[in-house]
Order: C-alpha cells, then structure tokens, then sequence
C-alpha cells in the first residue's frame, strides 16, 4: 500500500488504535506514513507513542527525514523530545539538535546533560565547536558550565574565547567551583592574557582557587603579577 494512502487509513482509525499500529509497525515504514501526514497530526501520534514505548517514538523519528523529524521534536514536549534524542544514534541526535530552533536545542541540551549526562557527552563531542557556542550564548553561567565540563579541555578553551570576558570568566568560576579536574584542562589550554583577564574578573575565593590549586607555577605567578594591589 502507498504511504499516502497508508497514512489516509491511519486517520480514520481511533487514536488508540492508530497508536497501536505504529507501535508494532516496523520504524522505517512507520516513519513514511507520519511524513504523509501534517506536522500537528504526526506529532500527536507520536506523543501518544512516547506513552507506551519511548524507543519506538525515537526510533521512528530516527528513520525520518531530518527536517520533518526536527519540525516534529519542535512540537513534542520538551522532556519527550530530550529522551528521544537519548534513544537515538549519536549522530541523528546531532543532526536534529542542529536543525531545531537554538532556544529548542539549548533547553534539550539542558535537559540531556541532567538526566543522560554520559549521552550528552557523546552528543557535545559530535558537535562543532560554532554549534557549541551558539548554546552557550543562550545559557546561564551554570548551564554553560556544566556542558563546558563534558567537552575536551582544547574545544571548552575555543568557546570560552569566543565569549565577552565577564561571560567567559562567570562561566569558568562555576567550572571550578563544580567540575575542578575539567577546569585545570580548561585553563592549561588558555593563552596567559586569556587567563589574566578571566581571573582577574572572579570571585576572590575562586580566584585564589586557581591561582593556588590550578594553574602551572608560572601562568599563576604572571596572573597574579596582573592583580590591581
């Protein structure tokens, strides 16, 4: 049967039933019918999916073409659509979290690092450093923290400098009061002005962290040699 013609039949049954179909429907074909079918009505089947077996929702997002699989994360709640994107490949997750409105990804972001941290691990690591950046704008220092925590000290470094410094240095003083180990990575990566600037800017108690427990004996004699008094 044609997936238009498929996806018609889909409509006409009860919700339940419908519901019922995709579930033991094989994903791929799954994933054509819902593409025939308009974004709120295929969303709304796939909520309902989530209900009753979350890995056949991800799976059949996963075998959907991109831009139709992000439109409808777009409109799945917020939490449906971050256990998804748990569910599926690394590189699917990726490429979704790529197409979806930033506010959308920064928020899934947020919520993958809470609840699968090791999976938004793998997730970060699959990112270009642009894609990072363009989440940490849009986060508090906390949040930018906690997901500068997951990447490799080199790529944290390159978004960190791509920040104004009273950003950059609000997002490292939570590194260090959180994620010390990361945070030494991060400051051995940086430049000795990039350092003086950022810790100059902190608290004096985290600054003092830094200088003492952190950075190498010279970059913390050329920070400190940069202090006002």
């Amino acid at each position: 049967m044609a997936p238009s013609k498929a996806a018609a039949l889909l409509r006409s049954m009860k919700a339940p039933e419908a519901v019922l179909m995709l579930q033991k429907m094989d994903p791929t074909k799954a994933a054509l019918l819902l593409e025939e079918m308009d974004a709120e009505s295929a969303a709304a089947y796939l909520a309902s999916l989530a209900l009753t077996d979350p890995d056949q929702m991800a799976a059949i997002l996963a075998c959907m073409d991109p831009a139709k699989a992000a439109m409808l994360l777009a409109l799945l709640e917020q939490s449906t659509a971050a256990e998804a994107c748990a569910t599926m490949d690394i590189s699917r997750a990726v490429k979704l979290l790529e197409l979806v409105e930033s506010s959308l990804a920064c928020g899934l972001v947020i919520e993958l690092g809470s609840k699968h941290p090791s999976k938004m691990k793998s997730i970060v690591a699959g990112m270009t450093v642009a894609q990072v950046i363009g989440l940490v704008r849009r986060m508090n220092a906390d949040e930018a923290a906690r997901l500068l925590a997951l990447m490799d000290p080199s790529s944290a470094n390159e978004v960190l400098i791509s920040m104004e410094t009273d950003k950059a240095s609000a997002i490292m003083q939570c590194v260090v009061t959180g994620f010390r180990e990361s945070a030494a990575g991060i400051m051995a990566c940086m430049s000795q002005p990039t350092c003086n600037e950022i810790v100059k800017v902190m608290d004096v108690s985290v600054a003092a962290v830094s200088v003492t427990e952190l950075l190498t004996p010279i970059k913390a004699k050329n920070v400190l040699g940069t202090m006002p008094g």
